[in-house]
């Protein structure tokens, strides 16, 4: 069986626009313009035409939290030919959503679009969550992912998340292990991993974890959020973000082990 995940794509310019982050324009530059928003896990707005002089709310997209999860890169496109609007942005702002500062209904993303001549200066993008890298041609956004640790069956023991992503020889990892807060989770201790290459690095306790290192070659390595062999009524069991990110390189898409309930 092959399984298709969609994120939410809207296409309306109204506020009526559900989800988890909200996506508003206001369009100052006299013309219109075609616009394509890119996201983490796929994520894309599709090619919308917005009239000249938008005001007001104008939300055109939502990204909702799931195991694909929305913090990370951003891409923003913008084109003046909206005859041709069919991914053909070439005036582009990348920037960072991030978790921290998130707040679930009403956290949003707002862009102003003021000029069709430069991505540094006519395209500005803020928000709560939101960050701008300062290397636009090499952002550091890092992957996270979206999970839930305990949700298998019981009659299985303690559940276990592994997720998968290529590295390179001297890259600097970071990966971050934190609670979600904006759902209701029991607490306890929870265990992360990071393996492959002869690297082994291993900690345990009650979260925020972290685990920092240097790979020592190219190749997969494999990240491991799981419950340790503990009393049951002491293992973390909840919802929880996983954050990779290196301030050496452009860290590669997470991939969603097997074992990593959808």
């Amino acid at each position: 069986m092959i399984l298709i995940l969609f994120p939410l794509r809207a296409f309306s310019l109204d506020c009526n626009v559900g989800g988890d982050i909200p996506f508003s324009l206001r369009n100052e530059t006299g013309v219109d313009i075609c616009l394509e928003l890119f996201g983490p896990w796929g994520r894309w707005s599709g090619p919308v035409v917005v009239p000249a002089n938008t005001v007001g709310c104008n939300r055109f997209y939502a990204a909702n939290i799931s195991g694909l999860s929305p913090f990370g890169l951003w891409i923003f496109n913008v084109d003046g030919n909206v005859g041709l609007c069919i991914r053909k942005g070439t005036i582009f702002k990348k920037f960072c959503v991030n978790k921290e500062g998130f707040t679930l209904g009403e956290s949003s993303v707002d862009i102003v679009v003021r000029g069709l001549y430069s991505s540094e200066d006519d395209i500005q993008v803020s928000g709560a969550t939101v960050t701008i890298p300062e290397d636009q041609s090499n952002p550091d956004c890092g992957w996270a992912a979206a999970s839930y640790l305990g949700d298998k069956p019981k009659h299985s023991g303690r559940d276990r998340d592994d997720f998968l992503f290529d590295g390179k020889a001297g890259d600097e990892i970071t990966i971050i292990l934190d609670a979600n807060l904006q759902s209701g989770n029991t607490g306890g201790e929870a265990s992360l991993g990071l393996r492959g290459n002869s690297l082994n690095e291993f900690v345990e306790g009650v979260l925020p974890q972290e685990i920092t290192a240097t790979l020592p070659s190219d190749g997969q390595y494999t990240v491991i959020v799981n419950q340790p062999d503990i009393p049951r009524s002491e293992r973390y069991e909840g919802d929880y973000f996983l954050t990779v990110q290196s301030p050496t390189s452009n860290v590669g898409p997470l991939e969603l082990g097997d074992n990593v309930e959808r």
